[in-house]
């Protein structure tokens, strides 16, 4: 949707065509993985809301009281889970005021749909569900509970998933309810990581940049999180580069809330505008930055993590080879 609204503005100031200025891909997935903007069939969100069934997370707070960002939400997003590891997330089934009958039953179960280039599909035999799910009219006393476990041998990356809910609504009528899942497996120390990874042109990373309104973003970025060991590593080096050595690759090393830890962006060719000055990064000429493990009871500082911190690497095509098109990044994570 942020795309789409800058390329309107943009392809109108300048007199483009907004398929020119951001062709689409993955154009037939629309979802919680953030490709295609959201739709909504007006008929269905009706029946849904007044003679249906409603399914979303229940309330939670944080501790000032104020809503979490999980709380209220249609869909299921996890940050980090793991190889071996699972997590349970609880839904309320809300009965709409004219449902015809008294109560209607749920089934649930995960649709075996493919997705978007570079996001794997979690399998449907990773999930599992409460039994007896029903949801009651003009009542939000419905519940089920959803469970996810990844198994030990899970390969790192994105996942994505979508529970259906099918909603017998009495007269021959059912209604099908998706809830779309998201979760990222990390990638381990020590591990080689390759992946797709789009960009319509050069993005500036340069003061002139970053002043545009519109930041000169023109790539994709794709992330994983990685784990910091809790023994054993002083430095991690991230080290990326583009698997047919063509085009210029960059990664950059975000701490859990947010906030830049480091990346490859702070060269001199970088502070060039419009990339002119970027070359290649091949194997035998990488991009690479690097964070310093410290003790858990230090203050950080930029550059700095602790033990035991989930980092989250972000993947950028800054100058691609064939814009529009889908490059192959590798990225490695050494510790020493």
């Amino acid at each position: 949707p942020v795309t789409g609204l800058i390329s309107s503005i943009k392809s109108n100031r300048l007199g483009m065509d907004p398929k020119t200025l951001f062709p689409p891909r993955n154009d037939a997935n629309v979802g919680v993985t953030g490709q295609g903007a959201g739709r909504v069939h007006v008929p269905n969100a009706l029946l849904a809301s007044t003679a249906g069934v409603v399914a979303y997370t229940p309330v939670s707070r944080n501790a000032d009281g104020t809503l979490k960002t999980s709380a209220y939400q249609p869909s299921w997003g996890l940050n980090d889970i793991g190889p071996g590891e699972g997590a349970s997330q609880a839904f309320v089934l809300r009965g709409g005021p004219n449902m015809v009958d008294d109560s209607a039953s749920v089934a649930l179960s995960v649709l075996p749909e493919g997705e978007a280039l570079g996001v794997h599909a979690a399998p449907m035999d990773w999930f599992t569900f409460s039994g007896g799910a029903s949801a009651s009219r003009g009542s939000d006393g419905g519940s089920f509970t959803a469970s996810v476990s990844v198994p030990a041998n899970a390969a790192p990356g994105q996942y994505a998933a979508t529970i259906l809910a099918l909603a017998d609504l009495g007269g021959g009528v059912t209604q099908r309810i998706r809830i779309p899942v998201q979760f990222f497996v990390p990638t381990p120390v020590g591990h080689d990581l390759t992946g797709p990874i789009w960009a319509s042109d050069v993005t500036d990373y340069s003061i002139v940049g970053y002043e545009n309104p519109l930041g000169q973003i023109y790539t994709d970025w794709s992330m994983v999180p990685v784990r910091v060991p809790m023994g054993g590593a002083n430095t991690l080096t991230f080290t990326v580069w583009d698997e047919a050595g063509g085009s210029t690759m960059d990664v950059f090393v975000f701490d859990a809330t947010g906030n830049e830890v480091n990346s490859t962006v702070g060269t001199d060719a970088h502070m060039v505008p419009g990339g002119v000055a970027l070359t290649p990064t091949s194997k035998d000429s990488p991009g690479t930055t690097s964070v310093a493990v410290v003790a858990n009871d230090a203050t950080l500082n930029f550059g700095e993590v602790h033990a035991g911190d989930v980092l989250w690497l972000v993947l950028s095509n800054t100058k691609p080879t064939h814009p529009t098109t889908f490059e192959m990044y590798h990225l490695s994570v050494a510790a020493s």
